[in-house]
């Protein structure tokens, strides 16, 4: 009825001779639902609020029909489902039940004892190969999903709600879906996002309606209270996917079977991540998830098998969608495949009632399944992804060229030159229509994907239809491993070789394709609103180049809005400022300097967790800026949680100098110095010495002058230790200074201090916040009005902190307030922090309560 009711409104709004509302109704539908979605997340309305106005529109609407004003009743209706669609995304976006354990969760992480139940089996996640730039090494991890049920409050166990991720160090063995676990671990509020451009990890987990993370130092953590019952849905479902997993890693090499799950069963965590940026850099990392393709394909062989005389079509057919789904709910099916899922239960159904075969409709009754499922996923680039492609194939199949197969007939010669020559002519037109799409496909995601991941892969139009027989032949073989390694073990002893085969070709061609020039660079890519405004003018074009008359109008649209875009993804023009940026890297420390002549410097970029985290928050806070190239990247010492970062950051910027001191060249290299100096050398990059009373700022005629310049060390050196000889580096810009001092410490600190004194607006905390840095001292010399503080939160620089307040300096932790940026101009000095900091936090953080 409403289908029906929406086709005969569609048609009095749109008029008869509109094609698109007539035989798409479902497209309004999704069109207003995204939009209600997006109007509650920006302006949150109560949800009470939200159902009452669709009720009132629904009894409209139902008005509206009664006295066949069909237009007034439609456009009601369409209200009804946006005010519907928000009041559901504020349910499941703001609403919590009063015993959700994540209001338990606190910024710093405390030890509690839980009860939950497991929904599946740990997936274990290996440590990431041998890195000499990674300061802290790491293992093996296991991480499961769980329901909580009950929180120990002293000898009390309360009832909590709510899913969890749990990780532990190490395997994890013996847990499966459905059991009841105790579970002694740190409970923690997710990582917000604390530099600008950076991934916000608890907003992606709100969207799961998860609030808080659970890890544990070890298995010995986890004690199993009670097992499920072994015919439970879920725990057929995880003995299911454990018995994908054994049969895979029986049947193939142990190089294979990692990625052969990954395509088969969407478990990516026993990847390594070399492998996976391989994936990604060559923008076929859709591969190593579960999505249309996988889906469509098995039920394209599922079809053919069960149409070799084992049954009819219409039971053939049913016989499909009934596997798909059970497949769908084995793999645990993310939005992708759930749209590809929808779209093949559509398509069985509309065969098997000898209706047309759905296409625009199906795409949109995916969507609002998907956005049912979790409205959240409407924000996300993954789901976004994956409709934008459906649609594009959809297009294509109406629009593009088709191409004509040359047969016998048109060639009555029956030679076997013309036989050859029919099938090259053949191959040459499937090889150029799959040419042309994977191109339309990619120029249609190419805006989404430089904005949200900053990397543009045109090596992905030449991989996309060269792999494609490859892809095939690796997934319905390594379908038929699945299928045939309990029931006929040599069959799939010889569907495993097939399998490994075409997995191997698959990874050796796109590392190969890696390691082509112009294969991929980074970018920061389209600002946002410009992309929304891209797919809207998109929409608009093919609405209009519908008729011939129109399509100038589509093509000057279209191209106007490209146009706005070259310019928008220009660097921000200067505005005759000096702005300091110190990122929040955990211990470590990164600062990027903007200068007032458009130039850009980095100071230092490491920490001591994973180097890519440090390159993460640099790249990030960059792109977010519009930054392309850095001009000058200074490193203050030889520790690694000050440079380690660097090495990616190489490929990602193009980087004019590396300044260093005198004495960093001197130290002796271990493995990781050893492996910055021959990236730089590799990249040739040129490494500029810089010690003594040197300024290095290059100044122009056309901005304002500004200096930088470098206190310490001499050219000597300090005869200290690394940290002595840290570059101390003092910004100035209209009078306000800003001193930059690495890790200064003794004998350097001293022979600093013994020069005149520097009055300073900012001062960067030496060594993180290190009592044994002489904060009164330093905090007497130079006079900060503020000062900053790059560590990680398990350092304790309270004593220090004191000393500069007593001086009456404010105090800004990068581990507390995120990033934090100094701007100075002629009206003075503006600090700003990322993240405001509230008292109960800033208790918590002193109090560690």
């Amino acid at each position: 009825m409403a289908a029906d009711l929406a086709m005969r409104g569609s048609q009095g709004f749109a008029g008869a001779n509109e094609p698109l509302a007539q035989r798409r109704p479902l497209a309004w539908v999704v069109v207003v639902a995204c939009g209600g979605i997006v109007v509650d997340r920006c302006y949150p309305l109560p949800a009470p609020l939200w159902w009452t106005v669709a009720v009132v529109l629904l009894v409209a609407c139902c008005a509206g029909q009664r006295w066949s004003m069909r237009v007034a009743s439609f456009a009601c209706l369409l209200m009804a489902v946006a005010a519907a669609s928000a009041a559901w995304h504020h349910a499941r976006w703001n609403l919590f039940p009063v015993d959700e354990l994540g209001r338990y969760a606190r910024l710093k992480p405390q030890p509690v004892s839980i009860e939950a139940v497991a929904f599946g089996s740990p997936r274990r996640m290996p440590a990431l190969r041998g890195d000499p730039l990674s300061a802290i090494p790491n293992g093996d991890r296991s991480r499961v999903l769980l329901r909580a049920l009950a929180i120990r409050d002293g000898a009390t166990w309360r009832t909590v709600s709510g899913t969890v991720w749990l990780t532990i160090d190490g395997h994890l063995l013996g847990v499966h879906a459905g059991d009841r676990l105790r579970i002694n671990a740190q409970l923690a509020q997710p990582s917000v996002s604390m530099n600008p451009g950076e991934f916000d990890f608890a907003q992606h987990r709100r969207g799961d309606r998860q609030l808080c993370r659970l890890w544990a130092d070890g298995p010995a953590a986890v004690t199993v209270v009670e097992r499920s019952a072994s015919t439970s849905p879920w725990a057929l479902l995880d003995k299911a996917r454990q018995c994908g997993q054994r049969l895979l890693g029986e049947h193939l090499n142990a190089e294979t079977a990692p990625m052969a799950a990954a395509l088969l069963l969407g478990t990516r965590e026993q990847l390594s991540s070399e492998e996976s940026d391989a994936f990604f850099r060559t923008g076929m990392v859709h591969l190593l998830s579960i999505s249309g393709l996988h889906v469509g394909l098995l039920a394209l062989g599922l079809l053919s098998i069960l149409r070799l005389g084992f049954m009819r079509r219409t039971r053939a057919l049913a016989g499909v969608a009934l596997l798909t789904l059970a497949y769908a709910l084995v793999i645990q099916a993310e939005p992708p495949a759930v749209r590809a899922t929808i779209a093949v239960l559509l398509v069985c159904g509309s065969m098997i009632a000898g209706l047309p075969t759905p296409g625009y409709n199906a795409v949109a009754a995916a969507a609002l399944v998907v956005l049912a499922i979790n409205p959240a996923d409407l924000f996300r680039a993954g789901p976004q992804l994956s409709f934008l492609c459906a649609l594009v194939l959809i297009w294509f199949a109406e629009h593009g060229p088709r191409p004509r197969l040359v047969t016998q007939t048109d060639d009555p010669g029956d030679t076997h030159w013309s036989t050859a020559r029919r099938w090259s002519r053949n191959f040459m037109q499937g090889a150029a229509t799959s040419l042309l799409l994977s191109l339309c496909i990619w120029l249609v995601s190419l805006p989404l994907i430089a904005s949200q991941f900053h990397i543009v892969s045109p090596i992905a139009m030449v991989l996309t239809p060269l792999l494609a027989v490859p892809i095939a032949a690796a997934l319905l073989s390594g379908f038929g491993v699945l299928v045939c390694g309990w029931l006929l073990p040599p069959v799939a002893a010889v569907l495993a070789v097939i399998c490994e085969a075409s997995l191997t070709l698959i990874v050796h061609a796109i590392e190969a394709a890696e390691r082509l020039p112009g294969s991929h660079w980074w970018t920061a890519g389209p600002p946002r609103w410009w992309v929304a405004g891209f797919y809207a003018s998109l929409l608009v074009a093919v609405w209009l180049s519908a008729e011939r008359s129109r399509r100038l109008a589509a093509a000057t649209i279209l191209g106007a809005w490209c146009a706005i875009g070259c310019f928008a993804m220009g660097r921000t023009p200067t505005d005759h400022t000096l702005r300091a940026t110190f990122l929040s890297v955990g211990h470590g420390l990164a600062v990027v300097l903007e200068l007032p002549d458009g130039k850009t410097m980095v100071y230092d970029a490491g920490c001591l967790a994973s180097p890519e985290h440090a390159t993460q928050a640099v790249s990030c806070f960059l792109w977010s800026r519009r930054i392309n190239r850095l001009d000058t990247v200074m490193i203050s010492h030889a520790d690694v949680d000050h440079y380690n970062g660097l090495t990616e950051l190489l490929e990602r910027f193009k980087i004019e100098r590396i300044c260093v001191s005198p004495a960093m060249l001197a130290t002796e290299r271990d493995e990781a110095l050893t492996l910055l100096f021959d990236s730089l050398s590799s990249a040739g990059i040129p490494m500029v010495t810089i010690a003594g009373n040197m300024d290095l700022a290059e100044r122009n005629n056309t901005s304002p002058p500004y200096s930088l310049r470098l206190l310490h060390p001499p050219l000597e050196g300090t005869g200290g230790s690394d940290n002595s000889n840290s570059l101390v580096l003092l910004v100035e810009f209209h009078g306000r200074r800003v001193l930059l001092t690495g890790d200064l410490e003794s004998p350097g600190l001293e022979r600093l201090l013994r020069q005149p004194p520097v009055d300073c607006d900012g001062l960067l905390a030496p060594h993180h916040g290190s009592a044994r840095s002489d904060p009164p001292g330093l905090a007497a010399w130079s006079s900060p009005e503020f000062v900053v503080f790059s560590g990680g939160g398990s350092r304790d620089s309270r004593s220090a902190q004191r000393a500069y307040f007593d001086h009456g300096a404010r105090t800004l932790h990068t581990a507390e307030t995120g990033a934090v940026t100094v701007v100075m101009n002629d009206k003075g000095v503006a600090v700003t922090p990322f993240r405001e900091v509230s008292d109960r936090d800033r208790i918590e953080r002193a109090t560690g309560e």
